[in-house]
């Protein structure tokens, strides 16, 4: 099978592929229907032994340590390349004997494993889905973003704690979550937090395994808040706590922003500080219906929502008061600090 459109393809050289990296690249260069769109230098954020197996992923489990004992796990080579006129036929699997894969592209990726010295030290994507899975996990980019052109922010899109990415491409996805990327790690009581899309809607993940118990209290109390004043609370989706109860996840609906600071850096106007203000005051009253306290109400927790509104973040470590003996006089009223960055008074 030929004339097809060109494709977009990958190779990764890792760590112990590196010594015959030159030998690799000139040898990419010299090919009539292969161009080089880029090469990045990339390394895992966390233990190689965790990161292979969230890469590989798969139905087989990998054995991590013996990964990092046969390909290193250092530093490792990106390479996207653009097959100009790929051919696709029959070509040998060892797990599933013959299958159909871009011909040009398994060549090479064979001829660079033998130079390498072991069969897997040169990972290589012989498909279109192969390479839109794997050019996500290694850029945070799809495969249509990179159609559009090469990215200017490729960042490995496997976190340090390697485990959150099997689970949410596992259990995760289960639940309606796809095409979620790493935003942030390693924020205060929690390990890392994605972005992606929730049954086709735009969603926040946020991990935890350092305080797991919070989340689902953070779904709990969000929901109750969202039922009273759905206006200025971004909707909660979904929850998940492993059978353990050692990690844990909640889906919330993702609120574009700004932030609540970044505005008041910027400026307003009066009519926005006096919307902004109404937003406040409706999230003050909720919470007094409710029964919740906030306890991390400032302006980097309210986002700008696309429908004008502020929406309150951050609701997981909040308590129940009904359920709290924790006593209201030494609680401070938090939405007055907010209202005072807006230059409102107390009883506006």
């Amino acid at each position: 099978m030929s004339g097809q459109p060109s494709e977009l393809h990958l190779f990764v050289l890792w760590e112990k592929a590196r010594r015959v990296e030159a030998r690799i690249l000139e040898d990419i260069e010299q090919q009539k229907n292969i161009e080089i769109l880029g090469k990045w230098e990339l390394a895992f954020s966390g233990p190689a032994a965790e990161a292979y197996p969230a890469f590989y992923g798969g139905k087989k489990p990998l054995d991590g340590p013996l990964k990092v004992r046969k390909c290193g796990g250092g530093g490792f080579l990106l390479i996207v390349v653009r097959n100009l006129n790929p051919t696709y036929g029959s070509r040998w699997a060892r797990d599933e004997k013959y299958y159909i894969a871009n011909e040009l592209m398994y060549d090479l990726k064979a001829r660079y494993r033998e130079w390498a010295g072991r069969k897997h030290r040169v990972h290589g994507t012989t498909s279109q889905r192969e390479f839109a899975r794997d050019v996500f996990l290694l850029t945070g980019h799809t495969a249509e973003e990179w159609e559009r052109g090469v990215p200017d922010d490729v960042r490995l899109n496997i976190p340090a704690e390697a485990a959150w990415r099997n689970i949410v491409d596992g259990v995760g996805a289960d639940m309606g979550l796809s095409r979620c990327r790493v935003v942030l790690e390693n924020k205060y009581i929690n390990d890392v937090f994605f972005e992606g899309q929730f049954k086709g809607r735009d969603a926040i993940v946020k991990c935890s395994s350092t305080c797991a118990w919070s989340i689902g209290n953070e779904f709990r109390l969000a929901s109750r808040l969202r039922a009273v004043a759905p206006l200025v609370v971004p909707e909660p989706l979904a929850v998940w706590t492993s059978d353990d109860g050692r990690r844990a996840f909640v889906v919330t609906e993702k609120v574009g922003g700004p932030s609540l600071t970044d505005l008041l850096m910027r400026g307003v106007t009066e009519a926005q500080a006096d919307g902004f203000a109404s937003d406040i005051l409706t999230l003050a009253k909720a919470l007094h219906e409710t029964g919740i306290l906030h306890r991390d109400i400032y302006t980097d927790n309210f986002l700008l929502g696309a429908d004008g509104h502020l929406k309150v973040i951050d609701l997981q470590m909040s308590i129940d008061r009904n359920d709290s003996e924790v006593p209201l006089r030494r609680v401070r009223r938090e939405p007055q600090y907010a209202l005072r960055m807006l230059g409102r008074p107390r009883g506006a």
